[in-house]
């Protein structure tokens, strides 16, 4: 019997880390949970109340100055494994080892990477002294990248958006036929798009639920290879859960 994949998108909450200073030169303690790397934070390994349900999503994080505090002078330096993306908040390539400046939030402000993660190594404070700063759960990502097994006769995928709770999200569902990477002769996985080692274009996306703002239930009647959501305006009051149901007789 079939299995639904469930993951769950959380509100941007206060998860990366905690209401700190720190001076030029150091960098924020964030809330580890990566035993391979000391001190980083990653989305894969924020536990889930229930084993049937996915929280590894990449994502935007966010920073924000308490009221009182101003960091707007303060450059902050991201890095981690992540992605840059597309005007549509689609990645532009593979995920791997990336970096950004963030110039910090003024009084009472929120700024946000402009890149999505799994991981964040660490985040350095430079050119001043940041105050009463903190980081949280980012306002746009996507959840993974769902495979669909191509091999079953009869099949059926069905995609399902549930909002658990809303006020300013909005997710789109976006399919291709391409995969991110695909096995060349030696077995080693190359990423779409790449043209003598070096990449020119990366995965259309083709959007079958666009900027949702309500729960929806809908059949893919078009053969595909991936699926994922994409996710915007997160607040902190706003979660939803992305379901794909794929049925049908395994031919192999």
């Amino acid at each position: 019997m079939s299995q639904p994949q469930v993951y769950l998108w959380l509100p941007s909450i206060t998860a990366i880390a905690g209401n700190q200073s720190v001076p030029n030169g150091g960098n924020l303690a964030l809330n580890a949970n990566t035993p391979g790397t000391p001190g980083a934070f990653s989305y894969i390994n924020i536990l889930s109340t229930s084993p049937d349900i996915n929280i590894d999503v990449i994502r935007s994080i966010s920073l924000m100055s308490q009221a009182g505090s101003d960091n707007s002078g303060v450059t902050f330096v991201i890095v981690g494994i992540g992605v840059s993306v597309d005007g549509d908040g689609n990645p532009t390539g593979i995920i791997g080892p990336i970096s950004e400046d963030i110039t910090g939030p003024g009084d009472g402000l929120t700024v946000s990477s402009v890149n999505i993660y799994t991981q964040i190594n660490s985040i350095a404070v430079t050119v001043a002294d940041s105050t009463n700063i903190s980081v949280s759960l980012g306002p746009f990502g996507i959840t993974p990248y769902v495979s669909i097994d191509t091999n079953r006769t009869f099949a059926a995928i069905t995609a399902q958006l549930q909002f658990y709770s809303r006020d300013t999200i909005t997710a789109t569902v976006n399919v291709s036929l391409n995969k991110p990477e695909s096995p060349d002769n030696n077995g080693q996985l190359i990423p779409f798009g790449l043209i003598d080692l070096t990449p020119d274009i990366f995965l259309p996306a083709f959007p079958i639920i666009t900027d949702a703002i309500d729960n929806v239930l809908q059949t893919v009647i078009v053969p595909i290879a991936v699926i994922w959501a994409t996710i915007k305006n997160t607040g902190s009051g706003d979660a939803l859960y992305f379901t794909i149901l794929q049925q049908g007789t395994n031919s192999r």
